[in-house]
This record gives structure tokens, sequence and C-alpha cells, in this order.
């Protein structure tokens, strides 16, 4: 029973069950500070709520941030009345698992989602281990294209699915080249939104290892806009590894030195150092498809008259230019040159998604990353 001497009551998380279109508390986690007189002690409880209470959510999953967010603000409200009100029974968890939304989830779904932000939270046992790889956690994010959301709707739940390209190639940006990387396929149904507007794959920060968000995939929502509208600090797997020294983080895709790779060799050129990049290949007397930021002027070639030089401007902006990445990969790879060159991404973490994205490419280029095909 909670007593008299309770100084603060705090919820530790609130644990919500998924039912369609409402939701039910299940249980929740408080932390109870004492004070004996002589010093404050903290002690947790899982709290059973032997009433239920539900929330009818708006028919929209797509407000689903604001919707969490209000219920959460409710809840802790009405728990908090119901705790200091009633007798609480203490019972352990051992047979049962719940969903956990901590506060930094509520707090980072709302600010970015739908949107291109993947979170990683630790599964309940009803997912299953094909749908996760076998770990213990799961990735969810809200897409925000109206085409996507009116499928999930049509399903009224979520969709498991892998990436729309062959293992390890360039990721395709639109439904041609989907169409062109299974082509093979006769039946194949696509559901045709468009262009992809962000160009590369979402931030992915993991939620599970600790009450320290992770950043475990690089992308267009920043540790920086983070910060800035959340208040959130997001941390580099580095600095966590000093901070709490060998630390195992969930797999994610993408994560393979080898990623998002052309058939054409590709390599990466410092900023006025085209030709450096051609020392590898002494002997190439070809073509070369060279992207160039679109504020530069034309590059000099000179001392290697036995090259074609083709020049592709690239938008110096890094949204823009991760917008384009994959398309202009894909185009180059497509023309039968003999080498492709890009400029090294600027210093800034704005630049970051779309340098982690070529690094990847560069690693697994050239004619024997096909055997990825059939991985």
């Amino acid at each position: 029973m909670i007593n008299e001497n309770l100084l603060e009551e705090k919820l530790k998380y609130l644990t919500i069950a998924n039912s369609r279109d409402s939701f039910e508390i299940k249980k929740f986690g408080l932390e109870l500070y004492y004070d004996d007189s002589s010093h404050t002690s903290i002690q947790s409880y899982e709290i059973d709520i032997t009433f239920d209470y539900n929330l009818s959510l708006d028919p929209d999953m797509y407000s689903f941030a604001h919707d969490i967010q209000r219920m959460s603000e409710k809840m802790r409200k009405i728990i908090s009345e119901y705790v200091l009100s009633k007798e609480g029974k203490i019972i352990s968890n051992e047979n049962e698992e719940f969903y956990d939304i901590s506060e930094n989830a509520l707090k980072l779904i709302a600010a970015f989602w739908p949107g291109p932000l993947t979170l990683i939270f630790k599964k309940d046992k009803s997912v299953p281990n094909e749908a996760t790889g076998g770990q213990d956690t799961v990735a969810i994010r809200a897409p925000a294209h109206p085409l996507t959301q009116a499928l999930l709707r049509q399903l009224k739940g979520g969709i498991v699915g892998p990436s729309a390209n062959r293992f390890g190639k360039v990721s395709p940006t639109s439904a041609s080249d989907v169409r062109k990387e299974f082509e093979a396929i006769l039946d194949l149904m696509i559901l045709d939104g468009g262009d992809c507007e962000v160009g590369i794959e979402s931030t992915i920060i993991d939620l599970s290892s600790g009450d320290k968000p992770v950043l475990l995939r690089p992308g267009a929502i920043t540790p920086s806009e983070i910060l800035a509208k959340t208040g959130i600090q997001v941390y580099q797997v580095g600095e966590m590894k000093k901070i709490e020294g060998e630390v195992e983080f969930p797999r994610v895709s993408g994560s393979l030195r080898a990623h998002y790779a052309p058939t054409t060799p590709l390599r990466l050129y410092a900023p006025g150092r085209v030709l450096d990049a051609l020392s590898e290949f002494p002997d190439m007397k070809s073509r070369v498809a060279v992207a160039v930021f679109d504020t530069e002027s034309s590059l000099n070639y000179d001392g290697h008259p036995s090259i074609y030089f083709e020049e592709v401007v690239m938008p110096s902006n890094s949204a823009a230019f991760a917008s384009r990445l994959y398309r202009s990969l894909r185009d180059l790879d497509q023309q039968s040159w003999d080498l492709i060159l890009f400029p090294e991404p600027p210093v800034g973490e704005e630049w970051d998604g779309v340098r982690d994205r070529l690094q990847r490419a560069c690693f697994g280029s050239g004619p024997s990353s096909s055997s990825h095909d059939s991985n």
C-alpha cells in the first residue's frame, strides 16, 4: 500500500496495448520516493491497474503521435489520482510482456512522425521473429506519403517489408527502378506513388539499449534537429561505447561496409583533386563520369588526353543532393561508364547521410558487386 511517507510519485513509463481503434492501459511503472528522516530512498514498483480505461483515437492513424501524447498526459493524471486514492497490488511481470513507450519516444513521435525517422524498441512477444531477423527489437516508422497512409488504413495495421531492391544494390527511388530490379517477376504488383522526395533511407534511432537514444543510421533528420525540436540528445555509437563500454546494438539495414553499390566502379575525389582519384586506374583509356557541385566551374582534366570526361551537375544543397543521389547513381550505372567519380561531401552533419551512402557504395562498387544479387 502506498503510504503517507510518499514524497513524490513519478511515472516511469506508460505501457499500452494496441486494440485496433482504441488503447487500453494495462500496467504502468512507478518510482516512489520515500523519506525516512535520514535519507531519501527510491523503490520501483509495477502496479496492476484493476480498471480498464479506453481512449478512442482519431480514425486517421497519422494523428497517432498527437493522440498518444494526449493519452499519455491524461492517463498520467488519472493514474496518479488512482494510485493516491486506492490500494495498488504489487505484482511481478514474469509471464507477460508489454509495450514500453518512453518519454523520449513520445517526444520523437510527436515531432517527426509521420516522416523519415525509424525508432527501434524492444519488441512485444506478439512480433514474429521472421519480422525482426531473430532480434529482440523491432524498428517502426510512420511514413508520410498519402498513398502509403491509405494502404495502412485499409489494412488497419502495420506492414513488414524489406527494401525493394536486390541486396547491396543501389536503392530504388521510383516504381520504374523497382520494375527494372525485378524484371524477371512478371506478376509483380507495385503501388506507384511517384519518385521519392527525401531520396535516401530514414534516420534510425535506437531506443532499446537504455535511456540514451543512439544514432544507428544517419538520414535527413539530424541529431541537431532532434535536439532543437525535442531537447533530446542523440548519441553516436562511438560515444556510447566510450560511456558504457562494449555495447551491442541492434543490426539495422544499410550498416554493412558495402551497400547501395553500382556495378560500375565508384570513387570519391577531394575538392579540386579529381585526377588523383584516377591513380587507382593507371591504365584507364576510356570514359569517366564526374559529378560536380552546381557551385563549381568546370574542372581541369589536363594530363589525361586519352580519357573522355563528362560532367554531371549535382546540387550543392545537402537535401537536394540526397534526393537525387540514387537516381544519378542508377542512371550513370546504366550508361556504360568505366568509372564514376563523386565529390567528397562537405563537412557537417547535414551531409552525414549522403556521406554514409557514398562511402558504402564506393566500397561495394565494381563488377564484383554483382555477386550481391544472390544474397
